[in-house]
């Protein structure tokens, strides 16, 4: 099935579905989330451009349809916590904003085309953050054997 937009328009907190089945596109408002979970699916279409100031993890990964770059606007979610990017089809360079969010512990980006273009992610309080910067392409990329790296990267 798809996701209807009716889903993300009450006093929903939490949306756990993961490995569903479901199709079409992630709604570009996902109203109070703090909690979405949307990974291996059939999603396609871009990430939500609509910044969520209530969400903590936004997990996507596994959706190869999806495509587009890393909104800015996603780094207006200030308690985000944790992004799972990793194997689907989006491109470009995570946005520099994503700097200033001081609870961000984790970006996935391996088995796409989303790259870490400059140091990026330690904030002031030291606390350090793990941005996985490999880019696996290819046609067996998601069925790779090899690890993927972790790169320790600093704000400046």
């Amino acid at each position: 099935g798809t996701l209807p937009q009716e889903l993300f328009s009450g006093s929903l907190w939490m949306l756990a579905l993961s490995h569903n089945r479901i199709s079409g596109t992630i709604p570009q408002s996902l109203g109070g989330l703090e909690f979405a979970f949307f990974s291996i699916n059939s999603l396609t279409g871009t990430l939500p451009a609509t910044p969520n100031w209530n969400l903590v993890y936004l997990h996507v990964d596994g959706n190869h349809g999806l495509s587009g770059t890393v909104p800015t606007e996603l780094a207006w979610s200030y308690g985000l916590t944790e992004l799972r990017i990793n194997t689907t089809g989006l491109s470009g360079a995570i946005p520099h904003e994503f700097c200033d969010l001081e609870d961000l512990k984790a970006i996935y980006l391996d088995c796409n085309n989303v790259t870490c273009n400059y140091p990026i992610l330690q904030d002031v309080r030291s606390s350090t953050k793990m941005v996985s910067t490999k880019r696996i392409v290819g046609p067996n990329s998601a069925r790779t054997t090899e690890t993927p790296t972790c790169n320790i990267c600093v704000c400046s």
